[in-house]
């Protein structure tokens, strides 16, 4: 298509495009019922470029691409997307569409209204399908999920299984995205009628010494290993052994909390009273957290990333069983800083390969992200990370951030040669180009620098150790360094098409900035010695005056730390 080729010219482009109102148009195209299979793949790829070119445009690198995905997703193109994911998966051609579809939901939906919609019209059910596909083709099915497909909730038949060629990584990262802040939608997925046919949950309720193949396609007996409740699945059986967590205190004395009752004569010996405080059983866990936790162990790159992101999701909200944190602790946690690693070690010039989906780019983007969100709320998985070596990995990763990129930047042919020019906005969009936005190299810096902040926020929320080791590795000055701001109307160009170096920070770069400093200024220690000598209450005075109220809010939130009466910085901030 026409529009295609223009749209590979750069995020220039983008503007003219979208004032054209091409993409009303490609959705009356794509909704057709006469519309062919061939037509349908190539205006899925022109939604795809937009999408990817819009998420370089300077002017919306705060929310990106949430206008287009205003469009897309509404109560009358969403049933057209439903339908090309529902299709059959072997059918010719159907793939390709369904993981585009899966892509353009990964990539656009960021509102909560547009989430909320997408579950409320059955995506995030289809979705949950085409998973399912992925469970019944690697052989994962729970014995006795034949027998129970016709319970309430399930799906009435066995999913086909998922062709060869299938692709499971748009799946997740669709799913992960529509789910993510949402304890609701969160649910939702776990109880999608296709989960809940291969992983039902009556599977321990099998006639004793009934024989199954399991899923490590190996002899199962349900009367062997699995007739106890407190064994949470078969599944559990293909990953590492972990043993719980102690208790710190001393064995000879029971934990706080834990020693009984005596009435106000102290009769020590006397019957006690019932106990009406005990804890509430736990819900049954769905087997998709064990399957996901095997998928993120099994796989690698984005695959076991996006397995990582839903599993963080899903602990968040509390959808795990408290079992599971030392399970998380030693086979994921891990994982996800060796990540971190290999991002860190890998070369800039020799992943891009100018594809704007460049996986080692993304990897590099949100593997610091996920892990903030798995180890936000629990302060075992914080240890875990800090002791995997995850502080020492990412205050070099944010120091490396500052550095200036290798990339020369190719100037677009011209008749004559322009002069350096400053960045301006063009206020008739429809007849001329559009501002030139950032490479992809110089987004995703932004991007892993935001969500390293926000890892360094999360590791440091709660543990005085922690915050001291941040500090020791002199990366206070860079966490301040980040809360410049940007100002695009100083960005000079020259000859250039795309801005390649930033000079300042967006809005979410200074707000993970300001978490992180709002995290270390609750140490004493810390206030008075490395916060102090970096000069932190310059820049934070300077951003409460910002006429960005959430920059506002998140300032004043660590003004609040700085203007305590212990505080060294009171006097300077008043």
């Amino acid at each position: 298509m026409l529009i295609l080729t223009f749209l590979l010219g750069g995020p220039a482009y983008t503007a003219p495009i979208l004032a054209g109102e091409t993409i009303p148009s490609l959705l009356s195209v794509l909704s057709s019922p006469s519309c062919p299979r061939s037509l349908a793949l190539a205006v899925l790829r022109t939604l795809n470029t937009i999408a990817d070119q819009l998420a370089l445009v300077y002017q919306n690198v705060d929310n990106q691409t949430q206008p287009m995905g205003a469009l897309l997703f509404t109560r009358k193109y969403i049933p057209t997307f439903r339908g090309i994911l529902q299709q059959p998966a072997n059918s010719p051609g159907a793939q390709p569409c369904i993981e585009l579809v899966a892509d353009l939901i990964s990539k656009t939906c960021s509102g909560e209204q547009q989430k909320s919609l997408l579950a409320e019209c059955g995506i995030l059910d289809v979705l949950g399908l085409r998973l399912a596909a992925f469970v019944v083709a690697g052989g994962f099915v729970l014995p006795g999920a034949e027998n129970s497909c016709t319970n309430s909730g399930a799906l009435g038949y066995i999913p086909d299984p998922a062709p060869a060629d299938a692709k499971l990584t748009p799946i997740l990262h669709a799913i992960a995205v529509i789910i993510e802040q949402s304890a609701a939608r969160a649910e939702h997925l776990l109880t999608c009628p296709a989960l809940v046919t291969v992983f039902p949950r009556s599977f321990y309720d099998l006639y004793l010494g009934q024989a199954k193949k399991g899923p490590w396609k190996s002899p199962y007996s349900s009367g062997y290993g699995f007739t106890k409740r407190n064994v949470l699945n078969p599944i559990d059986s293909l990953l590492p052994s972990v043993q719980p967590m102690q208790n710190n205190g001393s064995s000879n004395f029971p934990p706080l909390g834990s020693q009984p009752q005596y009435d106000k004569r102290g009769q020590f010996f006397g019957p006690q009273p019932p106990c009406t405080d005990s804890p509430a059983p736990e819900e049954p866990e769905s087997v998709l957290v064990s399957w996901l936790l095997y998928v993120a162990r099994a796989d690698r790159g984005y695959v076991r990333l996006m397995a990582a992101r839903i599993l963080a999701t899903l602990f968040r909200h509390h959808l795990l069983k408290k079992s599971r944190v030392p399970m998380l602790g030693f086979l994921l946690v891990p994982l996800l800083v060796r990540m971190l690693d290999s991002a860190h070690h890998a070369e800039d010039s020799s992943t891009f390969d100018g594809c704007v989906n460049s996986i080692t780019l993304r990897v590099k983007e949100e593997a610091p992200a996920v892990l903030a969100s798995l180890v936000m709320d629990s302060r075992e998985l914080q240890k875990f990370a800090v002791d995997s070596g995850a502080i020492k990995k990412l205050t070099q990763m944010l120091k490396e951030s500052f550095a200036p990129t290798s990339e020369a930047g190719t100037p677009m042919w011209s008749t004559t040669k322009r002069p350096a020019t400053v960045l301006v906005q063009s206020t008739d969009s429809d007849t001329s180009l559009g501002p030139p936005g950032f490479t992809r190299q110089a987004l995703s810096k932004i991007k892993y620098r935001e969500a390293i902040l926000k890892t360094l926020a999360a590791l440091s929320l709660v543990n005085d150790d922690y915050r001291k080791a941040i500090c020791d590795t002199g990366v206070v000055q860079h966490i301040i360094d980040s809360m410049k701001p940007w100002n695009p109307e100083t960005t000079v160009l020259g000859n250039k098409t795309c801005i390649t170096e930033l000079e300042g920070n967006t809005t979410p770069v200074i707000l993970a900035a300001c978490a992180a400093a709002r995290s270390l200024t609750r140490s004493v220690s810390v206030l008075r010695t490395s916060l102090i000598d970096a000069g932190i209450a310059a820049p934070i005075c300077d951003l409460v005056k910002s006429s960005n109220v959430e920059i506002q809010i998140a300032a004043t939130s660590v003004m609040c730390n700085l203007a305590l009466d212990f505080s060294p910085m009171k006097e300077v901030c008043i």
